[in-house]
């Protein structure tokens, strides 16, 4: 679990739930790749690398997102379950 989160597949698309087993961000991503900074400039913030369809993008941990999907590819990021 990062950040007190899993990922769940249903109906072949990823999504979280929490420590509880409640869903806080519908699955709806083709796959993800947890990713948080920690001690760096950025602080503490928990990411998510998402596929939706051929695009990338990032949410935060309520799903938000913060860079929208519309890149090819995010480098260094190899997106698995």
């Amino acid at each position: 679990m990062i950040n007190e989160r899993a990922f769940y597949v249903d109906d072949d698309k990823v999504g979280y739930v929490n420590s509880a087993g409640q869903k806080i961000i519908v699955a709806q991503f083709d796959s993800v790749i947890p990713y948080w900074t920690c001690g760096s400039d950025y602080g503490s913030d928990h990411f998510t690398v998402v596929r939706f369809g051929e695009q990338y993008g990032v949410v935060d941990q309520g799903g938000k997102y913060v860079i929208n999907p519309q890149f090819e590819g995010l480098a260094g990021f190899s997106l698995e379950y």
